[in-house]
């Protein structure tokens, strides 16, 4: 704290804190004295000739160049590591519906949409062929199988009123159905998926193909998809029955508490072992059509291509399988409520029927052909990151200019 001093005129004066009261007395050295003068520490001169690492026009030293940098164009100097410094790259090329470039999750979900309105005809056209013709089927056999089994549950439906009888034959043909169409596209998607990324192949060059010449791209390589296909189903097939004769067996020879402990391992057993095959030959499809290789040169491909990415193929897979999920629930709904109210309603089951058939196929048809192109993004995708795949599309996107 400072004490008032009388100034000439009488009143008080205020001095900074830290000041000689007195103003006669000559200043401290080093404190307060002009640059020039002694005491003053005076700045270094500059040296004589250019400073290596000095940047022209900005007095600042650059620190050494770390490995692994590359050192400034116009001095050789390095470029800082600090943050906020980072090296000039050029933006990607993007001649189609993503850049020619490692693509991030929001840009494989974003290019999907891009690559169905780039081409809806091939997208939904050809998903549309294939799967009413799969539901169509699946619809006559399911309503053959249900007339088979409303026969043998003859008794147990004639002890029901007319009503409770009919919706029970409803219900039993509803299920079939549904069954054998899940069957029927588990065989198909394959299939579906392969003739579709051919479209989005050329989408992210910038170009679209017809529906026939992507059929006639595809020619020759249907039959590898489908050998895929039922390989595939075969294989999960015999894996669920030597699983369930297992467990029968337990059953039938040990205790009930045992067969029921093992049926439940071996469902989550089965669930992981299937969806880790599934990603594992997800890109299969991809390999057996865009590269044109043998039956069991492309499932090799497809495998080795997934090596060490699983969690990441898995992961937007997941996420592209629950948003379709809400989207086929909401586009179900409105099908789902005018089929149960018909299924109430006197000869009213076919038309039932034909109403929850022309649902589910517009519903597969939106999932497989957006499915169709995230598979097909991450095969570009894993390709751009390990075999510089963005320089052939970029040349391939030139030549076709």
């Amino acid at each position: 704290m400072t004490t008032p001093t009388p100034d000439p005129t009488g009143g008080p004066s205020w001095t900074a804190p830290g000041a000689d009261p007195d103003p006669t007395r000559a200043p401290a050295p080093g404190w307060g004295v002009p640059p020039g003068q002694p005491g003053y520490p005076q700045p270094p001169a500059p040296p004589a000739g250019p400073v290596p690492g000095l940047v022209p026009g900005y007095g600042q030293q650059l620190p050494p160049v770390p490995p692994g940098q590359t050192p400034y164009p116009q001095t050789g100097g390095p470029y800082p590591a600090g943050p906020g410094w980072n090296q000039w790259t050029p933006p990607a090329v993007q001649p189609g519906i993503v850049p020619l470039r490692p693509l991030t999750l929001m840009e494989i979900l974003d290019g999907s949409f891009r690559a169905i309105r780039s081409n809806p005809a091939v997208m939904f056209g050809l998903s549309a062929v294939v799967v009413v013709v799969v539901i169509a089927v699946s619809t006559v056999l399911g309503t053959y199988v249900s007339d088979l089994l409303s026969a043998s549950f003859s008794t147990f439906a004639g002890e029901l009123d007319a009503a409770s009888a009919q919706s029970f034959q409803s219900s039993i043909a509803t299920s079939m159905s549904s069954l054998v169409t899940s069957v029927a596209m588990m065989l198909a998607g394959p299939v579906l998926t392969g003739l579709l990324i051919t479209s989005v192949s050329r989408s992210v060059i910038g170009q679209r193909l017809s529906m026939s010449e992507a059929w006639r791209l595809t020619k020759g390589r249907r039959a590898r998809l489908l050998g895929f296909a039922l390989a595939i189903a075969g294989a999960e097939l015999v894996v669920l029955a030597a699983l369930t004769a297992l467990v029968v067996l337990v059953a039938r020879t040990g205790s009930t508490a045992a067969a029921v402990l093992l049926g439940f391992a071996s469902l989550v057993g089965y669930v992981v072992l299937i969806t880790w095959v599934s990603v594992r030959t997800l890109l299969v499809p991809a390999s057996l059509v865009l590269e044109g290789t043998r039956f069991r040169q492309g499932i090799v491909r497809g495998w080795k291509l997934t090596y060490g990415s699983f969690w990441r193929l898995f992961g937007i897979y997941l996420l592209t399988v629950l948003m379709l999920g809400v989207l086929t629930s909401i586009l179900q709904v409105p099908a789902s409520i005018l089929a149960s109210f018909l299924m109430t309603m006197p000869n009213m089951s076919t038309v039932s029927l034909i109403v929850t058939a022309v649902s589910m196929a517009i519903t597969e048809t939106v999932t497989v052909a957006y499915l169709s192109s995230v598979v097909a993004l991450l095969y570009v995708d894993l390709r751009i990151r390990r075999e510089g795949l963005d320089v052939e599309l970029a040349r391939a996107a030139g030549e076709a200019a």
